[in-house]
């Protein structure tokens, strides 16, 4: 999937994080993002009139109301989820988009 990132901006985080981003976007709908997606919304909650519920049992109820949701979820549950293996990236997926932020 990120075969097609630009690796010539290494040393810049926030065009590496912007094309690594765009590349993500543009593959929405392609089976790698799909199953990114997955693993994401599998392990988020979210609480509705005191009820809990997973954001995978209730994928268009939630974001055809919340439609500003998805992005911002799914950049902070891939950020959470595969955190580890971006150590050292020097601060990579924080430039990704700093202010994608989920609002209420």
């Amino acid at each position: 999937l990120l075969q097609s990132v630009d690796l010539s901006s290494l040393g810049n985080n926030k065009k590496l994080g912007a094309s690594v981003l765009t590349t993500v976007l543009a593959n929405l709908g392609d089976t790698s993002i799909k199953e990114l997606e997955d693993i994401v919304l599998k392990h988020t909650s979210c609480e509705q009139d005191g009820k809990l519920y997973r954001l995978s049992e209730r994928f268009d109820s939630h974001f055809n109301q919340h439609r500003g949701h998805l992005i911002p979820v799914l950049k902070e549950g891939l950020m959470y989820q595969f955190a580890d293996f971006f150590i050292g990236g020097g601060g990579l997926l924080s430039n990704i988009q700093p202010n994608l932020k989920a609002t209420k």
